[in-house]
C-alpha cells in the first residue's frame, strides 16, 4: 500500500511540475507577444510623428511662398504652378487630418 502511496505521490508532483512549466512558458509567449505589440505600436508613433513633421514643414513651405510672392492663399493657387501648390497644400492638409486621426484612435 505505501508503494502506491509513493507512486501517486511521485506521479501528482510530475503533474504538478509539468503544470507549472506549461504556466509559466505560456507566460513568456504572452510577454513576448506584448512586448512584440508595444515595439510595433512605438514604431507606428514615431512614423506619424515623422510624417507630421513631414507634412508641416510642407505647409510652412507654402505659407513662406505665399509671403514671398505677396500673394494670398487663393492667389498663390491659381495657374498652371498654382495647380500644383493646391495638390501640394491638399495633400498635406489630407495627410495631417489622417495623422490626427489615426491617434484618435489609438490614444
Amino acid at each position: 500500500m505505501r508503494t502506491a502511496s509513493a507512486e501517486k505521490l511521485v506521479d501528482l508532483a510530475a503533474r504538478s511540475a509539468e503544470a507549472e512549466k506549461l504556466a509559466s512558458d505560456k507566460a513568456a509567449k504572452e510577454k513576448a507577444a506584448q512586448e512584440k505589440l508595444a515595439a510595433e505600436k512605438s514604431a507606428a508613433q514615431a512614423k506619424l510623428v515623422a510624417h507630421r513633421r513631414l507634412f508641416e514643414s510642407v505647409q510652412a513651405a507654402i505659407n513662406q511662398l505665399e509671403m514671398e510672392l505677396g500673394v494670398s492663399p487663393r492667389e498663390a493657387r491659381m495657374g498652371r504652378l498654382g495647380e500644383f501648390v493646391a495638390i501640394t497644400s491638399s495633400a498635406a492638409s489630407e495627410g495631417l487630418q489622417f495623422i490626427a486621426a489615426a491617434e484618435r484612435q489609438w490614444g
